[in-house]
Parts: C-alpha cells; structure tokens; sequence
C-alpha cells in the first residue's frame, strides 16, 4: 500500500514528464534555478519550454511559481489559469492562487482556493494548518 507522500510524488513526477528527455531536462533545470533563485535563468528557461509546449501545464506551473516569486501577480494569475484549464485537479496550482490571494489580502478567496485543494489532495498538512488559521482569522475579524 502506498502512503499518500508517494502517491504525492508520482503525481508531481507525471506532471513534470514529457516524452522528450531533454524537454523534462529543461523543465528540471528551470526548477533548480527557482530553488537556487535565479530567477532570469529560470525564466530563460521556461518561457521557451510555455511557448514549445502550450499542452503542458507543469512549464506554465513553475512559471507561475517564478512569476508569484517575482512579484508579478498578474502572470502569476495567467498562468495559473492555463494551468488549472489544462489539468483542473492540479493542487499545486491551485494553492499558488490562495498564496497569491493571501499576499493581496485576499482571505476569503485564499481560504476556498485551499479548501479547494484539500477537496483534491486531501494529505497537505499545510495546507490544512492554513485553513484553520484563516477559518478562525476569518471569525474573529466577524465579530
């Protein structure tokens, strides 16, 4: 029996395939580059690996993931569009939305985004934490 982590795991692994070794080389890259925060390189990365492959949502994922570090809301929110069009049960996206609506002040909609994603993947431990931060911030700021 698989625990919820490996199950987690190959979800993130089919996402990030493609058939072309290269092309998921190039995606693997662009991820490293985020991690170590070189965010042009990542960019550089990705933006051609979006335009090549526009059926592939994980590119668009961690653009917007780039995009959100960045700063740039907006492209973050295209994205993550794209994204949830191309692959609507994509976790991940979906709590990138309810970061970017938590950076905005947004918590109403962060809360349903993240519920939305609990609904998905119901093992984000997080994510779950969030949600009963935000529920209870939310009935506070009721009364």
């Amino acid at each position: 029996r698989r625990s919820p982590r490996d199950i987690e795991a190959a979800i993130w692994s089919a996402w990030g395939s493609h058939p072309d070794q290269a092309v998921e080389r190039r995606l693997e890259m662009a991820t490293r580059a985020i991690a170590r925060e070189d965010y042009a390189r990542a960019r550089r990365l990705l933006d051609p690996l979006v335009e090549a492959f526009p059926d592939w949502p994980e590119p668009r994922n961690k653009r917007a993931t780039l995009s959100y570090l960045e700063g740039r809301d907006a492209e973050c929110f295209e994205d993550i569009g794209q994204v949830l069009r191309l692959e609507p049960r994509h976790f991940g996206a979906i709590c990138g939305f309810a970061q970017v609506c938590l950076r905005r002040g947004e918590r109403e909609a962060a809360l349903t985004a993240f519920e939305v994603a609990l609904g998905i993947h119901p093992h984000l431990d997080g994510v779950r934490a969030a949600v009963e931060d935000l529920r209870e911030t939310l009935a506070l700021s009721l009364h």
